[in-house]
């Protein structure tokens, strides 16, 4: 990975690395926090808001879309996201939700990112809509989701 300083090359591969952690953890997420600062504010953004989220997208293999339903033909790629932040002193999950999506080749929001600096981040937390279906969705004091999506009952 090239490119001048300060532009998020380690950013960016600490976020694989914090999702790594993330589940290696089981999803205790103050551990995977204090691991990276002493403080939570400095992982946010100019180390200003209560909180912080992150989205990966990645195709999804043949093998497995051919195990889909076949309800799903044109959703052909995963997105995880993820909102961690603070409320009361106490790092927690805010927001956690796998959707199953169909590629947009139009527009890539996170091109949109660099090179020019931004004054406020993008919200990347996907709504429902055309083109994505939730595939797992963890919602905090709330219930743990799973849905099949495949031809048979399998898990």
């Amino acid at each position: 990975m090239v490119g001048p300083n300060a532009s998020g090359k380690t950013t960016f591969l600490d976020v694989v690395g914090f999702l790594s952690d993330l589940m290696l953890q089981r999803g205790e997420i103050t551990p995977v926090v204090q691991k990276r600062s002493a403080t939570f504010e400095k992982l946010t953004w100019m180390g200003k808001g209560k909180s912080f989220q992150l989205a990966v997208e990645a195709q999804i293999p043949t093998h497995v879309r051919s195990a889909m339903s076949d309800a799903l033909p044109d959703l052909d790629r995963v997105r995880y996201e993820l909102e961690v932040g603070v409320s009361d002193e106490e790092v927690g999950i805010n927001h956690e939700i796998l959707w199953l999506v169909k590629h947009a080749p139009a527009k890539d929001r996170q091109v949109e990112l660099f090179p020019a600096p931004q004054r406020t981040m993008p919200h990347l937390i996907s709504r429902a809509g055309r083109g994505r279906k939730v595939a797992v969705k963890k919602a905090p004091g709330g219930n743990d989701n799973y849905y099949n999506e495949g031809k048979r009952k399998t898990w």
